[in-house]
């Protein structure tokens, strides 16, 4: 995993930061901001780290739920918490995120679970955090559309049109998964013979359909405990969304509650799967953007820097060290 793709990566990374942030000062930053960072209340920033940390742990111990309500045993929480913070280290060095999939599948693997239920994990993982930002948008949606600005129109078709995709693919998936079976025999046997891609697809077709069989079973034998997880959900993403808050609070500014979580749901769904490695850059862009009416300019660009600085670069800092700590053990 610690190749010269993850330092190019992570170089490409680092570069996009420097930029983000520089061209965020440049735009934003006057004589006002001077006298407002003298004004800033740090027990509310304090809070926000404190907030972040609770966040982990309750990501870990749904990670665990998870894993139990799939495969019937729990993974230990150690390797929980390497599967939060390597996933979002290897997912700020690849486009479009993808790095941290593959290095969740090895932990989960290492922890002994089956191919097809460690896919199953990663979707249900996915399809909790929809359904749980659907049930919150539920309770506060009309705060949230009243305040956001119709500048984000873009974004919205953008998160629209990726997700009617996606789950377009994953309705075929499960209702046609024989179908999905033929298409690799196809593509993978020309003339009728099998060549090395058939005995690549195949193994990939069989955990596909066991992913597909793990899903069904679950939905069908444990309903409750879908349900549970979904509320528990809401639950785990409540103090990483209330981060933002917090450091409105410590910059003096103000807004409501409901607004500031709503809108980083909308703008975290749509920021899945933006090109950039971990999405910088457009992910900024876009807190700018849904953040700028209700916030001073002099004030929301230092607001928005802070806000990723705590909910993202420190755990991308933390998942480096975890992933060395990874990868080190494994070569010793």
């Amino acid at each position: 995993m610690l190749t010269k793709n993850t330092a190019k990566g992570l170089r490409i990374f680092l570069i996009l930061v420097v930029i983000t942030i520089t061209l965020i000062l440049v735009f934003t930053v006057t004589e006002e901001t001077v006298s407002a960072l003298k004004k800033i209340k740090w027990i509310y920033l304090f809070s926000s780290i404190i907030l972040l940390l609770v966040y982990v742990l309750l990501e870990a111990t749904r990670i665990e739920l998870l894993s139990k309500t799939i495969s019937g045993h729990f993974i230990r929480f150690s390797s929980s918490v390497l599967f939060i913070f390597c996933g979002a280290f290897l997912s700020a060095v690849t486009p479009f995120q993808a790095g941290g999939a593959p290095v969740q599948m090895y932990i989960l693997k290492k922890e002994g679970m089956e191919w097809d239920k460690i896919l199953t994990l990663l979707l249900m993982r996915g399809i909790l955090y929809i359904l749980s930002a659907f049930l919150l948008s539920l309770i506060f949606i009309k705060d949230f559309l009243s305040s956001t600005p119709y500048s984000i129109g873009m974004l919205s078709w953008y998160a629209v049109i990726t997700y009617a995709v996606i789950f377009g693919l994953l309705i075929i998936l499960f209702l046609k998964p024989v179908a999905l079976k033929r298409f690799f025999f196809r593509i993978s046997m020309p003339r009728g013979r099998r060549t090395r891609l058939t005995y690549i697809l195949l193994p990939v077709s069989r955990v596909i359909h066991g992913m597909v069989k793990t899903f069904k079973t679950m939905w069908s034998d444990k309903p409750l405990h879908i349900i549970g997880l979904i509320f528990f959900t809401s639950l785990v993403y409540l103090p990483d969304h209330s981060i933002a808050y917090m450091i409105l609070r410590g910059l003096n500014q103000h807004l409501p509650y409901a607004s500031v979580i709503l809108k980083q749901i909308f703008l975290l769904m749509a920021g899945f799967f933006f090109p950039t490695p971990g999405a910088e850059g457009m992910m900024e862009g876009g807190f700018l953007l849904l953040f700028r009416g209700g916030i001073p300019q002099h004030i929301i660009g230092i607001f928005t820097i802070l806000w990723r600085f705590v909910t993202y670069y420190v755990v991308v800092i933390a998942g480096g060290i975890a992933t060395l700590f990874l990868f080190g053990k494994r070569e010793d």
